[in-house]
């Protein structure tokens, strides 16, 4: 896994409210999370508090791009860091050496992980325990900050305030992401077949190469 630098962010969010990142872990088929629930998991909380993590969310991946993937073993992570800095210097620290090696026998590979600034944090998700994640990149060049601002500006009026958008910090990573929670499963599935939705889906696929993923969560007691 890369220790990526972190670029300038592209002009284009009202305002920086957070750093998110978003981990999807990549579990060997047949792997039980709960297997690397005992003792890893707990290790991996124990490190991120003494970095000073404000928020965590986990959950598992149940649709990509329309395939249900729920009997996949896909899980995610969504943790909210003070700064950026805490995030990279986690990521040198021999604590998460140490962390990977506690899981390497049922991963096929290290983790993605993704660093973004956002425009809200975790507590925007409160403790809802369904959420959309939409991945953007431009289909061609690099004007990251125009293409958030054709999205936001599809986005917003179907979306509404409680959308959150983020600007990816990884300098191989030319991406933007779209999160917005659910209060549960039924309420995401119900929103994601309305036409509004589903018009504003086809919208970004048409400007943008697309990555739309569901998900189940849970609020992690951090504290």
């Amino acid at each position: 896994m890369r220790v990526t630098t972190i670029i300038n962010p592209p002009v284009g969010l009202d305002e920086v409210m957070a750093i998110i990142e978003i981990v999807f872990p990549h579990f060997k088929e047949g792997v039980k999370l709960d297997e690397l629930e005992t003792k890893p998991f707990p290790y991996l909380l124990e490190q991120l508090r003494a970095v000073g993590i404000l928020g965590m969310r986990r959950g598992t991946i149940t649709t990509d791009n329309d395939v249900d993937v729920s009997e996949k073993n896909r899980g995610t992570l969504l943790v909210e860091y003070p700064k950026a800095s805490a995030f990279y210097n986690f990521l040198a620290s021999p604590e998460f050496a140490l962390f990977k090696d506690k899981v390497k026998h049922g991963v096929t590979a290290p983790p993605t992980l993704k660093l973004f600034e956002t425009s809200s944090g975790l507590e925007s998700v409160g403790d809802d325990t369904a959420l959309g994640l939409i991945l953007l990149s431009p289909k061609s060049g690099n004007d990251l900050a125009g293409l958030l601002d054709r999205v936001k500006s599809l986005a917003k009026p179907t979306l509404g305030s409680r959308a959150v958008f983020g600007v990816n910090l990884n300098s191989e990573d030319n991406e933007i992401v779209v999160l917005e929670s659910f209060k549960d499963q039924k309420e995401l599935e119900q929103a994601n077949v309305r036409p509004a939705q589903q018009a504003l889906l086809s919208q970004l696929r048409e400007i943008a190469t697309m990555t739309h993923l569901l998900a189940n969560i849970a609020k992690v007691d951090v504290w």
